[in-house]
């Protein structure tokens, strides 16, 4: 097997580099190793001798607690002794009293004691007092109503409580005395000091984070270094101490976190006292393992050094033996070299020693000269019978002695054109080139006759290239006159919009009462519908120039989709077709993207699937694809049971101006504009759109888009404030039913459907039957028949408690003459259905923020502080849209209809904010608002703010030019005309 010379080199020294790196890696590895045991042996040490240390601290705490209890239940026993035996007498109780002052003196852990009797009532104490006032009483103290209520006579330690008399924190100790009658006399409670401990501990000078704790044995803390008054009486029952190490020894140590002040401790603790005490002693964990991490480092760089030196050198010495390989191997690697380039040359190649010898050659040189190699080789005359031009051989080696360099071109017997170079060399030699040249000869006679051609071509192509140019410029003109035209067909159909649009929302500020609100609503909605079918065109010349640019903003997606249901429903209704919007609890979220985009593409498809249905129904469905939690992709369905889709049209369905055949366009209309554009919008958003025919007949659109999580998470979650409520759905309509049934059951309730009156009296009656009547009925009015009706509502004499009617109309259906306790129109929204459902129950707080919803809130304000505004248009609706905006807000509104007359009223008054329409006669905008900035005012010059229906690319960089500081385009919006208006006055 051929190897070559790096292969055999690395494989000779494959051995040598493997037991040197191997020694290496090993050495290395053991003093890792050692490194590693001998810092965790170490910190296990700390940690050890630490346990140690603070197991003795809390030892020697206890011992001294145990001592101060000690002196404390002499106390109380001498004391129980003496009240038991003489009673609590008025002399009994001076003489005790100067006995406990005694005590007290002798005592300086005491702060005082006292001796109550069996209401509680001070009887005397160490301060010499006798008899009490009603603040002085202790009957509400924990400690009392202990030992009134247990017979145990035994000492108790209460909770640390802070003395109403003495003004500090203190334990109180007690122990219970009796009547001769064994009946409850009183307490005797003796107020250890809280200090006394603290300045105990301060006095064993504890390291920072380290502590002591002094505790009952019920858990709650008496006295801690360090000190917080909050931490006293805390109860810790809860931490590792009172449930794991208590239970299995009265002292130990254990390392955990404080539950006190959630510190991680190596604690000791000790419980061996006589008395209900534990005493803990912990040092914080950071600051025992402090010394030992920085010993670790250091130790462990150290270690680190020395195998990166070790490294070295054993990289050092594998370097040294693959110089030694080299060596050894330099004339074999070139020898090798110079007979691989020889023989991988395309030309042949010959090397004549000083004597004329053919000393080298290639399989080349052979070939290409026809020669015998045998005779070749040495050869300095040449043989008898020499016909294939050996004897030119001798004729170079002659000219060689002249030491000049030979180029020299033969063409031999049978045709072949071979050039021979000839180079001297070092030492009397030379190296002769021979190159086979019969191809390049042929590509020259070739390259003649094609340059000739060529001179043709060129003379051909420079008259094409002229008439592309022609067509070129041809085609730039009418792109140029299509955007024109774009841009003038926006701005007339824009300026009637900005009248609809505007009177519209003027229209919704009066007092109307809700149906005419719902109307205007209605028909604003359908003019923004119809801008935005207007846009279309823009939007279908922007996307073919690359220029949609998508914003980003918070939207709720869930209302976004109901809408655009909504604004369908009337054309869906008047065609008898059955409408419904399902969308899952998964997708009911608040979203960041462009609303805009996401609310055309659904309209292009539903206004499709109501134009294409000629019976049965249309079902919109929501719910959330795969994606990330941050960044869901959420899937659109637009299902209908209209003409479908065949396999011609499904072929060409996204592409522009198609419809299918021509008698879907004769039949029913349309560029075929729509489909095509959302299947471009839906791929900018980052999604897809894909069309199948449905197994049942009609036709499925599904439009998958990835949309940005907003935050809070879930918009408008009614979680399930109907569980437990049965609700009976009648409606003769299955898909409208069944989403209505699918809302409801999310919302918690119990649900079942039906179809017609019949099945809606069979199952009230199986409902009242069974004990398990219907809390509500939602049902459509062909559905109730007249022994429905009487079902539903029971007379009163029977005791029972009827169902909530609640209608499903559509818009302007007429509705039923009969009682009903709410009404909602279709397509069913969930947020609709469910407050429709609590007013129905007579839920007050739904009831009210439902009426607030419903309430028109929007009132005229003082936004612009009786500014003076100049309003300059010349179409008169428009005039009256905007200078009633202006007027609601406050301003003081001067009107001018052209260019030149603003100007001129301009020059007399001063106005904070001027409105300039672009487009008007006389005089246009951009040159009426640069002669008004040009005119000699005292003061700043007014603010000028375009206002124009035109719509392209560029035009508000061109607005800016001429002067004007802002731009808003028709249809004007109210609150960003005041917000721009408002933006210039601050």
């Amino acid at each position: 097997m051929f190897r070559s010379p790096s292969t055999e080199r690395a494989f000779r020294a494959w051995p040598l580099t493997t037991i040197v790196g191997g020694f290496v890696l090993t050495i290395c590895c053991l003093l890792i190793v050692a490194n590693i045991w001998e810092i965790q042996t170490s910190r296990e040490t700390v940690l050890r001798d630490e346990s140690a240390d603070q197991r003795s601290l809390a030892h020697a705490a206890e011992q001294h607690a145990t001592d101060t209890l000690q002196a404390v239940n002499n106390i109380l026993l001498a004391t129980v002794t003496f009240l038991e035996a003489d009673g609590t007498g008025v002399p009994q109780a001076a003489r005790i009293g100067r006995l406990l002052a005694n005590q007290k003196m002798q005592t300086p852990a005491v702060e005082g004691v006292a001796v109550f009797d069996a209401e509680g009532r001070r009887v005397t104490d160490s301060e010499l007092h006798s008899g009490t006032s009603p603040e002085d009483g202790i009957a509400d103290r924990e400690f009392f109503r202990y030992h009134r209520d247990h017979a145990d006579t035994g000492m108790h330690i209460g909770r640390p409580v802070f003395g109403r008399y003495l003004k500090r924190w203190m334990i109180p100790v007690s122990r219970r005395f009796n009547h001769p009658d064994g009946s409850f006399g009183g307490v005797v409670s003796v107020g250890l000091s809280v200090q006394h401990f603290r300045d105990y501990y301060r006095g064993l000078h504890l390291a920072p984070g380290n502590m002591l704790s002094f505790m009952s044995r019920d858990g709650f803390v008496l006295a801690r270094e360090p000190f917080n008054e909050a931490d006293l009486g805390k109860d810790v029952t809860a931490g590792q101490l009172f449930s794991t190490y208590l239970p299995r020894a009265p002292e130990g140590e254990f390392h955990a976190r404080s539950p006190v002040d959630e510190v991680d401790r190596i604690t000791g603790y000790d419980a061996s006292s006589p008395y209900p005490i534990v005493v803990l002693a912990g040092a914080a964990e950071s600051q025992v393992l402090a010394a030992w991490h920085d010993h670790a480092l250091l130790q462990t760089a150290g270690v680190a050094l020395i195998v990166i030196v070790i490294g070295a050198m054993g990289g050092v010495v594998s370097i040294q033996l693959g110089k030694l390989i080299d060596a050894e191997d330099e004339i074999r690697r070139r020898n090798g070299q110079l007979e691989a380039v020889l023989e991988n040359m395309p030309d042949g190649v010959c090397l004549v020693d000083a004597h004329d010898r053919v000393m080298l050659w290639n399989q080349r040189a052979v070939e290409i000269q026809a020669l015998d190699a045998e005779r070749f080789a040495g050869a300095t005359e040449p043989a008898e019978g020499d016909d294939h031009g050996e004897g030119m051989l001798n004729d170079l080696v002659r000219q060689r002695l002249s030491r000049s360099i030979v180029e020299e071109r033969y063409r031999l017997p049978f045709g072949r054109w071979i050039e021979y170079r000839n180079r001297p060399t070092d030492g009397g030699g030379y190296v002769c080139l021979v190159r086979d040249i019969s191809k390049e000869v042929e590509h020259k006679e070739a390259s003649e006759q094609a340059r000739h051609q060529l001179e043709q071509q060129n003379r051909a192509l420079a008259e094409q290239a002229k008439e592309l140019e022609q067509a070129r410029s041809l085609a730039v003109s009418a792109n140029t006159a299509k955007s024109e035209f774009l841009a003038n067909m926006s701005h007339e159909i824009r300026t009637p919009m900005n009248g609809i649009l505007g009177m519209s929302g003027l229209l919704q500020r009066t007092d109307l009462d809700a149906t005419q609100r719902r109307y205007t609503t209605a028909i604003e909605r359908s003019a923004q519908a119809l801008l935005q079918i207007i846009n279309d065109v823009l939007d279908l010349s922007k996307l073919e120039a690359g220029k949609i640019e998508l914003e980003t903003v918070e939207f709720d997606l869930p209302q976004l989709v109901e809408e655009v249901c909504e604004l369908l429903a009337q054309p869906a209704q008047d065609k008898g077709l059955e409408l419904v919007c399902a969308i899952d609890r998964a997708a009911r979220l608040r979203v960041k993207g462009d609303p805009t985009r996401l609310r055309q593409i659904l309209l292009n498809l539903l206004s499709n699937a109501v134009k294409f249905t000629e019976q049965g129904g249309i079902a919109v469905t929501v719910d959330a694809d795969e994606g990330t939690a941050a960044a869901p992709r959420f899937r659109f369905v637009i299902e209908d049971t209209g003409i479908g889709l065949s396999e011609a049209v499904q072929k060409k369905l996204f592409q522009k101006f198609s419809q299918g055949d021509a008698s879907i366009t004769r039949r029913f209309g349309g560029s075929g504009l729509g489909l095509s554009i959302v299947r471009q919008l839906a791929e900018l958003m980052r999604g897809g759109i894909t069309a199948a025919n449905r197994d049942e007949g009609g036709a499925r659109f599904a439009v998958a888009v990835p949309l940005e999580r907003s935050e809070p998470a879930r918009a408008g979650d009614p979680g399930v404030p109907l569980a437990g409520l049965r609700v009976l759905v009648a409606d003769p309509m299955p898909m409208n039913r069944a989403s209505v049934a699918r809302q409801l059951e999310e919302l918690g309730a119990a649900v079942r459907q039906v179809r017609n009156a019949g099945e809606t009296a069979d199952a009230l009656r199986h409902g009242a039957h069974d004990q398990h009547p219907f809390d509500a009925i939602l049902f459509k009015s062909e559905a109730m028949g007249a022994e429905t009706w009487d079902l539903a509502k029971p007379p009163d004499r029977h005791g029972k408690v009827r169902p909530k009617l609640v209608l499903m109309a559509a818009l302007g259906d007429a509705m039923t003459t009969r009682p009903v306790d709410a009404v909602v129109t279709t397509p069913v929204r969930q947020a609709v259905l469910l407050n429709s459902l609590m007013r129905a129950e007579r839920a007050p707080a739904v009831a009210i923020a439902a009426a607030n919803d419903d309430a028109d809130t929007t009132t005229p304000g003082n936004e612009l502080r009786n500014e003076a505004i100049l309003l300059v248009e010349d179409n008169t609706i428009n005039q009256m849209v905007a200078h009633a905006i202006l007027t609601a807000a406050g301003a003081c509104v001067d009107v001018a209809e052209n260019g030149r007359q603003a100007v001129a009223m301009a020059g007399h008054k001063r106005y904070s904010v001027i409105l300039m329409d672009i487009q008007m006669p006389e005089l246009d905008g951009f040159e009426a608002a640069r002669r008004i900035l040009r005119q000699d005012m005292s003061g700043a010059p007014p603010s000028i703010i375009a206002m124009t229906a035109n719509a392209m690319d560029g035009d508000r960089e061109t607005c800016l030019a001429a002067g004007m500081v802002d731009y808003i385009s028709k249809p004007i919006d109210r609150e960003q005309l005041v917000a721009k208006v408002r933006r210039q006055l601050n």
